[in-house]
């Protein structure tokens, strides 16, 4: 099932990014992230909420490209582990690690239970195409 992740996550890239804006904000972390990506990158202001998300710093601090294409599963677990420094922040380096790991599992549970879903799909069409073959 794992080979499928990128896949998934590509299929749901949009609403996993906004599924991490609310992650943040639901943990209290989003004007904490916000300030020390935009500290980071040395931004004088923040634009679109969802720039956070294709900020330069995040895309190419790892190589998320396999086959010449972005593996959205790593972009998507990483957006906390490769944003910036943790021990840099106010908030330091535990506060951040606890995060990213409980971001990390959103993300898995997402894909998940989206892999549940398809694969439900995917059984009932069959099956109906089946039944309909049958009669």
């Amino acid at each position: 099932m794992k080979t499928i992740y990128p896949e998934i996550a590509k299929q749901y890239n949009k609403e996993l990014k906004l599924k991490f804006l609310q992650f943040l904000k639901e943990h209290d972390a989003f004007d904490k992230y916000k300030k020390n990506i935009m500290k980071f990158i040395n931004k004088s202001r923040f634009g679109d909420v969802i720039n956070i998300l294709s900020c330069p710093r995040i895309i190419d601090s790892v190589d998320y490209k396999v086959n010449g294409e972005i593996n959205y599963y790593e972009y998507l677990t990483q957006l906390i582990n490769y944003a910036f420094c943790w021990i840099d922040t106010p908030q330091g380096h535990k506060y951040w690690e606890n995060l990213n790991n409980l971001w990390k599992d959103e993300v898995l549970n997402f894909i998940r239970i989206k892999y549940i879903q398809n694969e439900k799909n995917l059984h009932n069409i069959s099956s109906t195409k089946e039944h309909n073959f049958q009669t």
